[in-house]
């Protein structure tokens, strides 16, 4: 029987020393809010650090989940079930969350056992909200201005169609690539960063007219047709670059135009598409 007993033993053993060798560690899920589980669905847990989920499309719509994060592994695990995720950027983890591991390792040891940690692209560039209502479809060339003043476009291959009112939105860079995490979109969107409050290094400009200018239409507002006529209420004129018709009245609706390579486009308040211009006066 003692025999018998011994591989057993020796076993458990193994397991447990696997199990600390992993230093998995307790944390919760702060957003977003509910979690799905699904592939390609970036969430931050409460230490700060941002996840991706990983060919999985759970369907788990948990709010705040307490879970087990096992980085070297690359596995979440809530509740009964176990998800593959990777590292998208490293946060500082609170003083207070339970480290499963009982090998006494400090904070750094165990994040020095992370590799994502160490190879990670995304870091936190800003976390606030996008302006306004957003509906209709999200596509490339969408333009999105946050509640900080930053303006972003988007720049990878999407195709949403969303209803939020004033968004949470957590912001990762990599150089010159941004991700806008949003709040009740179905993925994240790569983005290109146009104008921000922040002051970036090498934000491109034109020579003549700042990269991003937010202003009003003059007066009434009914859309364009070819070659349609633009005046300003900063007193500039702008003129339709390329051949588009669309029809929407509005009075002193709120114009955003921006460069998009070489060249600039505008935005009208109210009207979901955008269109090339170039500048008069």
């Amino acid at each position: 029987m003692k025999q018998r007993l011994w591989p057993m033993a020796a076993m458990l053993v193994l397991f447990s020393g696997q199990l600390n060798a992993q230093a998995c560690y307790e944390s919760s899920i702060l957003s977003p809010s509910p979690f799905m589980g699904n592939n390609a669905e970036i969430f931050k847990l409460a230490d700060g650090s941002f996840w991706e989920v990983k060919a999985e499309y759970e369907y788990l719509h948990e709010y705040n989940p307490t879970v087990i994060i096992c980085p070297s592994r690359g596995k979440l695990i809530i509740g009964k079930k176990s998800l593959n995720v990777q590292l998208v950027s490293s946060g500082q983890r609170k003083a207070g969350i339970a480290n499963i591991s009982s090998t006494g390792e400090s904070s750094a040891d165990i994040k020095a056992d992370r590799p994502e940690a160490k190879t990670g692209k995304w870091d936190l560039f800003e976390e606030t909200a996008l302006q306004g209502s957003i509906s209709g479809t999200v596509q490339q060339g969408r333009i999105f201005k946050t509640t900080s003043g930053s303006v972003y476009e988007v720049t990878g291959l999407t195709l949403q169609l969303v209803l939020e009112l004033q968004p949470d939105v957590t912001v990762l860079k990599n150089g010159d690539a941004y991700k806008l995490v949003v709040e009740g979109f179905e993925e994240p969107l790569i983005c290109k960063l146009l104008s921000s409050a922040k002051s970036i290094p090498n934000l491109p400009k034109a020579p003549s007219t700042a990269s991003v200018v937010e202003t009003q239409i003059n007066d009434t507002f009914e859309g364009w047709d070819g070659e349609t006529i633009f005046k300003l209420s900063n007193g500039q004129i702008w003129q339709q670059a390329a051949y588009a018709y669309t029809y929407h009245y509005a009075y002193r609706p709120k114009v955003l135009i921006y460069l998009s390579g070489s060249v600039y486009r505008m935005k009208v308040e109210g009207v979901e598409s955008s269109i090339p211009v170039k500048r008069l006066k």
